[in-house]
């Protein structure tokens, strides 16, 4: 049993590993196209739009997808999928009408939006079918059609690159020039791969049953600790000190810091990926043994991957900033290199809080999550006036660190890797 775990986490992590490899190289090329085009100011713009727009995507998933993966991978038959799957599109429409609202408030209200509002509302767009393209992807997890998962990260990438391509290199008078342009790009890429995503789904046994409030309840209440963890963990780790750069230091030094922690971003990806893949197997927790065999996997391959990742990252850093931006951002490669400090800490902290969500213990989660952004907000809040991007990179790496150690305390203490039945009784049926 545990050789044929092994053989399906490899597979699956292998799959999702070998499209990162081919959504770096579409990324990198994005990246230069975006760099060389909008100038440092215009990419600093685009930066805060981004992580504002990828900041509305976390509250309106508000930690579902996790849940619907562990509870459809729970159910014994498809029937019983079908419910959970249709009850928890139901929820998801419901947090999504909320955060558009949440955003449209955000974008009028707040001074940083000023000049953006209209590309800013327009990224909403790209909010609502990236919505509609979890719904489905949540579903491939729990099926372990990870290809299939794999396949919607390239399309996104892959035609917003097409999309964006198109926009620098046209000469149309009904397609907008400059930030506008690239705004489109994304809200018609996330469009064409929800389309892509409906059509992979018809495949799965599951079909689109009866709305139960009994379900759509027991989700929520499932999700409610998860989504606030992910909601403040996306707070402090791509907003906070993004808009500590825009109001202190202006676009210009979001633009250069932002390329730094993009890179950053994608080496994170493998731990993400590599943890969702052994979420399915924490979650049915069938055996203790078997349960404690798949964390242990996930320690030892995650400490190994970091350390890799961090040597490859420290000396491809500089040639890597050079190719994608030039002169104007070379002060990126020292910050990259502070953020590459983080990544053990960082691969663990997935491990971690995946296992944490399987095992139900999200609340716990949410509190670490919580003590962490009042930590990095502080910090920010003191360290980013005086040293501007050196100082958000520094931060950075604290909070992990604070996290993994947070983490590993409530894991001891709860012995939450180890597999005890869940109490069915609140349970769907």
């Amino acid at each position: 049993m545990r050789e044929k775990v092994r053989k399906t986490v490899f597979k699956n992590t292998s799959i999702q590993l070998l499209g990162r490899g081919v959504i770096l190289v579409l990324g990198l090329i994005t990246t230069r196209l975006l760099t060389g085009n909008l100038g440092v100011k215009l990419y600093g713009d685009y930066v805060f739009l981004t992580a504002f727009w990828l900041f509305l995507v976390n509250l309106s998933d508000w930690g579902t997808p996790f849940v619907g993966v562990r509870e459809i991978s729970r159910q014994r038959n498809n029937s019983k999928k079908s419910l959970v799957f249709t009850n928890l599109v139901y929820l998801r429409r419901y947090l999504l009408l909320g955060t558009l609202l949440i955003g449209l408030i955000l974008i009028a209200a707040l001074s940083a939006f000023t000049n953006l509002r209209l590309l800013a509302a327009l990224s909403l767009l790209a909010l609502i079918f990236t919505s509609f393209q979890i719904n489905l992807t949540t579903l491939f997890q729990a099926f372990f059609r990870f290809d299939w998962q794999t396949l919607m990260e390239i399309s996104n990438n892959g035609f917003f690159l097409l999309f964006l391509y198109f926009s620098f290199s046209s000469t149309s008078f009904f397609w907008p020039k400059g930030l506008a342009g690239v705004i489109l790009a994304l809200v018609l890429a996330r469009l064409l791969s929800f389309f892509l995503a409906l059509f992979k789904s018809k495949k799965l046994p599951v079909i689109f049953s009866q709305k139960s409030k009994q379900t759509i309840l027991f989700l929520g209440k499932e999700a409610l600790p998860t989504g606030g963890l992910l909601f403040l963990s996306t707070a402090y780790d791509r907003l906070v000190d993004t808009l500590f750069l825009k109001n202190f230091w202006g676009s210009g030094a979001v633009g250069v810091y932002g390329l730094s922690y993009k890179l950053y971003s994608n080496l994170i990806l493998p731990a993400y990926f590599f943890s969702r893949t052994l979420f399915p197997f924490l979650s049915q927790g069938k055996k203790k043994e078997k349960t404690q065999a798949v964390f242990k996997l996930g320690i030892t391959w995650s400490l190994l991957g970091s350390f890799l990742i961090i040597g490859l990252g420290w000396g491809f850093s500089f040639p890597l900033i050079s190719f994608l931006g030039g002169e104007p951002y070379l002060e990126a490669v020292t910050f990259l290199r502070i953020l590459l400090l983080s990544l053990p800490f960082t691969y663990l902290n997935h491990i971690f809080g995946f296992s944490l969500i399987a095992q139900n213990k999200q609340f716990l989660s949410f509190k670490i999550g919580l003590f962490s952004l009042l930590w990095n907000l502080i910090l920010n809040w003191w360290a980013i006036p005086r040293f501007a991007s050196l100082g958000a990179a520094w931060v950075t790496v604290s909070t992990e660190i604070l996290v993994c150690l947070l983490s590993f305390l409530v894991l001891k203490k709860t012995k939450a890797t180890w597999y005890t039945r869940t109490d069915e009784r609140n349970r769907p049926n």
